[in-house]
């Protein structure tokens, strides 16, 4: 199961989705703050949060596919947005952006998870699958805070960008997997 193509597609749609959290979380704080106080950046965060966990929850019993070139889409947009914005209402629009895509890419590669892997061994696929993702978060900050001390805060959104473009490419070369019948069609009554 961890030798399949599908699970390796799976994890790196999760490690960008929460890569680009950790970018959102990690990096763009520091440049928020040269307007906004603390208390108005944790605003933005509760309702960015907000929104990650209603999309993820409207994206569910989607296609997953869809879901995590939609999200890749809108995440790479928001965050990079957000780093070229020097204005407040369009730190606000780059928010919204990049929690729809992230809250999307969440649900959309459990979706792709659950098809690769067989339930009898999802429970250690998603261990795995989740620890991938941290790594994701622990990188975006990281790689994130480089570009900015070192480009400026408008080129933080590449960390997004070049970690979105591998997942598209996954995705492109990847097959669609079989979809399987429900589990109540699969006992034949």
């Amino acid at each position: 199961m961890l030798r399949t193509r599908g699970f390796w597609v799976a994890s790196a749609a999760i490690l960008f989705a929460v890569l680009a959290l950790g970018v959102l979380e990690g990096v763009l704080p520091l440049h928020f703050a040269e307007l906004l106080s603390q208390a108005q950046i944790g605003g933005l965060y509760v309702g960015a949060s907000v929104i990650v966990a209603v999309s993820a929850a409207t994206a569910g019993g989607k296609r997953p596919r869809p879901l995590v070139f939609a999200g890749v889409l809108l995440a790479i947009a928001g965050t990079s947005l957000a780093g070229m914005a020097t204005e407040v209402p369009l730190w606000l629009l780059a928010l919204a952006l990049a929690a729809v895509g992230i809250g999307i890419a969440n649900t959309g590669s459990l979706g792709l998870l659950v098809e690769a892997v067989p339930v009898q061994h999802i429970v250690t696929a998603m261990v795995v699958w989740s620890q991938i993702g941290i790594v994701g978060y622990l990188f975006g900050p990281l790689a994130g805070g480089i570009i900015a001390d070192r480009l400026g805060y408008a080129f933080v959104g590449t960390v997004s960008a070049v970690a979105g473009l591998l997942v598209v490419a996954l995705l492109r070369t990847a097959r669609s997997p079989v979809t399987r019948p429900p589990p109540a069609a699969a006992g034949g009554n």
